[in-house]
């Protein structure tokens, strides 16, 4: 599982999030094809809750966070845990010569 993190303060996110699953591309198509999420960072920056949208296919979710403010991490952590124990139920099945 993956997670791009973009500054709320960058000029372009559409750009940013562009740039990062190219660069990711071109290192392994492997890992490209990993879950991802788009984690916007700085959000105490703004001053108030905003989550940019931007065209994120495939993404399992957007989110904002400030980690100096504690602001938006427990919707972070929630949605990685959710995705997570999908994943692993998916494996399960998929797969269920693998013990976890």
């Amino acid at each position: 599982m993956l997670a791009f993190l973009i500054p709320i303060d960058a000029l372009d996110w559409q750009a940013e999030y562009d740039q990062l699953r190219a660069e990711i591309t071109q290192y392994s198509a492997e890992l490209a094809a990993k879950p991802h999420c788009v984690v916007f960072t700085k959000l105490d920056l703004l001053g108030e809750q905003y989550t940019p949208e931007i065209e994120t296919t495939g993404a399992f979710g957007l989110f904002s966070i400030s980690a100096p403010g504690r602001i938006g991490l427990d919707a972070l952590k929630d949605a990685w845990w959710d995705k997570i124990l999908e994943l692993k139920k998916l494996s399960a099945v998929l797969r269920p010569e693998i013990v976890y």
